[in-house]
């Protein structure tokens, strides 16, 4: 099931999407097997290329936290946005253990300017 789905954060935060993937008569949607992608682009036209990705494959920043209730995190690390402003596009899609595809949720999401610089400590 497509939800749209806005959101807003600040530029070089953490920032974990917590996802739970449905059937079209509303039941939970089983993860077992599944493959996630999660990508962030600047426009929708096909010459925009991927900003950010993530995959549930080991350390793509998705983890699957319960795949029978179809529930998983999508997570952002400050590195992904750092050097982000604005308004960009978002889209999470899912193929099902039977090789069915389908979009869990579109929209945008805004990046705002950070306000405080991290300072790193001399060794």
């Amino acid at each position: 099931m497509t939800t749209k789905h806005d959101t807003t954060m600040i530029a070089g935060d953490d920032k974990i999407h917590d996802v739970m993937v449905t059937k079209e008569d509303g039941d939970e949607k089983s993860l077992v097997d599944a493959h996630i992608i999660y990508q962030v682009r600047k426009g929708y036209e096909p010459t925009s290329l991927p900003i950010i990705t993530k995959t549930n494959e080991t350390g793509g920043g998705i983890i699957v936290t319960n795949p029978a209730l179809g529930l998983f995190e999508i997570r952002l690390e400050p590195a992904d946005s750092a050097l982000l402003t604005g308004l960009y596009f978002q889209e999470c899609e899912v193929t099902d253990g039977d090789g069915e595809v389908g979009t869990v949720f579109s929209g945008k999401i805004n990046f705002g300017k950070k306000l405080i610089k991290r300072v790193v400590p001399a060794p």
